[in-house]
């Protein structure tokens, strides 16, 4: 096991953190009306809910595929991330001055 604070796990870190850059790119391009907004926050929660659905349904398969469970678990958290950016970002600073986010 490695820690997230060590080097390995900061090296893994930002593998993923990549990932879902590239992943929020994909999915900005291949559905570009699609937009989360922060009035719509429970719509937006519910494309999370569909990609943590499909996470699901692949670890519920009989025969693990790593691959494809990377793929879903990519694809959920790169949701959220863009939960984060689009609707819970927004609606924080329209409560709070700037530079309120925690760091």
């Amino acid at each position: 096991m490695f820690s997230i604070a060590g080097e390995e796990g900061q090296a893994k870190l930002l593998t993923i953190m990549r990932n879902i850059s590239g992943e929020l790119q994909r999915a900005e391009a291949k559905y570009p009306d699609d937009p989360m907004l922060p009035s719509e926050p429970k719509v937006a929660l519910k494309t999370i809910k569909a990609e943590l659905a499909e996470l699901d349904r692949e670890l519920e398969r009989s025969t693990l595929n790593p691959e494809a469970l990377f793929k879903e678990a990519l694809q959920t958290a790169s949701m959220s991330v863009k939960f984060l950016l689009y609707v819970a970002l927004p609606l924080l600073e329209q409560a709070n001055p700037p530079n309120t986010l925690h760091r």
